[in-house]
């Protein structure tokens, strides 16, 4: 029973690192998402046009700097919460032990 209440307490951070990371991704992935469909917009406008191949290399600086946000914004968030994204991974991998633990037995 002591180790059950033990355990509470971690199991309540290990829960609210999940959340924290799991709305972080949907943000991210939510943000990704309308970079990307905003790109291939583009992209199509690009191959409707007969200044195709100068519109492509438009495309892909913006489709650079746009992935470059991103990814500024992920190693910004993983350096500000750093424990976070460590916890996140240690529950990751001791769901992924016990999957696999689980199957082996």
């Amino acid at each position: 029973m002591e180790n059950a209440k033990q355990l509470e307490p971690k199991n309540q951070s290990i829960n609210e690192a999940l959340r924290v990371l799991s709305d972080a991704a949907r943000t991210s992935s939510e943000e990704i998402k309308s970079l990307l469909d905003t790109d291939f917009q583009r992209l199509k406008r690009a191959i409707i046009t007969s200044d195709t191949g100068e519109a492509i290399v438009r495309l892909k600086d913006r489709v650079s700097n746009s992935t470059d946000k991103v990814v500024r914004s992920v190693d910004r968030s993983a350096h500000e919460n750093p424990w976070v994204f460590v916890g996140a991974a240690a529950a990751a991998a001791a769901i992924l032990a016990l999957m696999v633990g689980r199957k082996s037995a």
